[in-house]
């Protein structure tokens, strides 16, 4: 039985994110994540959610943009 060959393996890096996670940014501005994660699921509009959550709209489309572009955590590496 050999070693097994090292090209099994990617090259791409640690597991780890190099981004704030989406929820830390959300409690950061003092938003509850899942109610966030609820008005995403029921599309609702920004101006609803930013009513909803007690923040701005555009604070509302910055984290919808992050949870449709990287998802909740932006992991990079190999899994």
């Amino acid at each position: 039985m050999g070693v097994q060959e090292t090209s099994d393996f990617s090259s791409r890096g640690a597991p780890w994110g190099t981004r704030e996670s989406l929820v830390d940014k959300t409690h950061e501005m003092g938003v509850d994540f899942d109610k966030f994660i609820a008005g995403v699921a029921a599309d609702k509009s920004d101006t609803e959610m930013a009513q909803e959550l007690g923040v701005s709209e555009k604070a509302i489309q910055h984290f919808k943009n992050h949870f449709f572009r990287y998802g909740i955590n932006d992991v990079q590496g190999q899994d």
